[in-house]
């Protein structure tokens, strides 16, 4: 419990988008590339987590 009470409002705002909202059913929310939102987070994510995910299905994680 004390790990979840170090995580800031941003951190929480992401993982709704990211996991709680994400449209892709569990063992496959790795296929979300960016939230909806236009901020800083969701514009990198968006650009490097193609290259990410290409990495993980390649190898297996």
């Amino acid at each position: 419990m004390a790990l979840l009470q170090r995580v800031d409002d941003l951190g929480v705002a992401m993982q709704y988008h990211y996991i709680q909202n994400n449209p892709h059913p569990l063992g496959s929310k790795h296929l979300l590339n960016a939230a909806g939102q236009s901020n800083p987070y969701n514009r990198a994510h968006g650009h490097y987590h193609p290259y990410f995910r290409q990495y993980l299905e390649t190898f297996g994680y």
